[in-house]
């Protein structure tokens, strides 16, 4: 890829840029420190205990179940569009119909894989987009869709009790708004990279699928 210009500082726990020493700081990190209320997870976690009766262990050790699905179900996908073998965990034997009709779905449209959990970095931002696709249409030009495999029980299109800070105070705290702006970063972040080598591509042909 074009924008494999980084690495990895084990004494700083970051990426960096070797050609400026620039540190890089990671999208999803940078974009909740700007524009998401902190959360205090902890005392989340006590409330929903109380609610449903049983305890905080119980509580987070659901919520680390769903991390390792969401990451099981990643890395499926991952092998998946590559081709590769990947062994059937019970994450993957309960999702795996739905993820392969809709990887099904892209192909047929016409989506080619470009990059599967590969580092973009542009602006001081580093970060790993779960997929970017490709097609080439009849004008020669091609379109781009940069893809966010989502995993979430209740996923909310809407937050009618909570939004966004900062700049962002006018949208809604919800999934999607929060999914689809970090998607927008990646669009610009891909853009920059790739216009440095095609200076023909358009960004009106980079979208965005959560």
């Amino acid at each position: 890829m074009y924008w494999k210009n980084i690495r990895w500082s084990k004494e700083e726990k970051c990426y960096y840029n070797p050609e400026n020493g620039l540190k890089l700081i990671g999208v999803n990190k940078w974009f909740n420190s700007k524009f998401v209320e902190e959360v205090d997870f902890d005392e989340i976690a006590q409330k929903v205990a109380k609610r449903r009766g049983v305890s905080v262990d119980e509580i987070k050790k659901e919520w680390g179940e769903k991390n390792k699905r969401g990451k099981s179900l990643h890395n499926y996908i991952g092998k998946y569009i590559k081709g590769k073998y990947y062994k059937e965990d019970n994450y993957v034997t309960g999702y795996k119909e739905i993820i392969n009709k809709r990887l099904n779905k892209l192909k047929k449209d016409g989506w080619k894989p470009f990059a599967i959990e590969e580092n973009l970095s542009a602006f001081g931002l580093n970060g790993i987009p779960d997929a970017i696709f490709y097609k080439v249409q009849k004008d020669g030009k091609a379109d781009y869709l940069i893809v966010d495999w989502k995993f979430v029980e209740k996923f909310k299109t809407y937050n009618r009790y909570n939004n966004l800070i900062n700049e962002l105070r006018d949208l809604d705290d919800s999934h999607y708004a929060k999914y689809m702006c970090i998607g927008q970063i990646y669009k610009y972040m891909f853009y920059d990279q790739m216009s440095k080598h095609f200076p023909k591509i358009s960004l009106d042909r980079i979208d965005i699928l959560v």
